[in-house]
């Protein structure tokens, strides 16, 4: 996003305001998870899954919520380490 910011100028309020939607996308995530399992009780729970029965048919469901999240983010990390962070030891496009 800074690398191709039309006005380079603006890279420090474009941060800061991508930043703040993430941390309100996760605030409200975490806000409605919370009342999601507020008042259920589950022994040594590792997750969230586990506040809940696993004859739950939304159990199933998150789980391939999960799976999804898992398929879809795995191929980022590899750009990434590949054309973000060995492009500040080698100063090319591609390293």
């Amino acid at each position: 996003m800074i690398k191709n910011n039309a006005v380079k100028a603006n890279n420090s309020r474009d941060l800061l305001i991508s930043y703040g939607i993430a941390a309100v996308i996760y605030g409200i995530i975490g806000t409605f998870g919370a009342i999601g399992i507020m008042g259920k009780t589950a022994v040594n729970p590792s997750t969230i899954l586990d506040f809940f029965s696993s004859t739950d048919y939304a159990v199933l469901f998150i789980e391939g919520l999960f799976l999804i999240h898992l398929v879809a983010a795995f191929p980022i990390f590899p750009y990434i380490s590949i054309y973000q962070i060995l492009e500040t030891f080698y100063h090319k496009e591609y390293p």
